[in-house]
């Protein structure tokens, strides 16, 4: 994976006040979105080029496919707008 697209995406969530704090790191091809220790997101390469798929992390137990797929902008701004997948439930 590019470093310039990890990058790109430490910036939208900088730049997002719905997403500071969040820390993202990488596993192999997916990006991992955390809050201070605890992952509750993961962003997967799509089959179609360019886009990607979500799983949420569900009671710290499994993961939870979202039923969205889009570019990296557009995953981030879903994340944003469902402040329901930003935290364990």
């Amino acid at each position: 994976m590019d470093k310039a697209l990890l990058e790109q995406v430490r910036d939208k969530l900088g730049a997002d006040p719905r997403l500071a704090g969040c820390r993202i790191s990488r596993e192999g091809e997916e990006i991992h979105l955390a809050r201070g220790d605890e992952l509750f997101v993961r962003l997967i390469p799509a089959a179609a080029q360019g886009l990607w798929r979500m799983e949420s992390f569900r009671n710290q137990e499994r993961w939870e496919i979202i039923e969205f797929q889009g570019t990296l902008d557009e995953c981030l701004e879903f994340l944003g707008a469902h402040p329901h997948y930003l935290f364990f439930e």
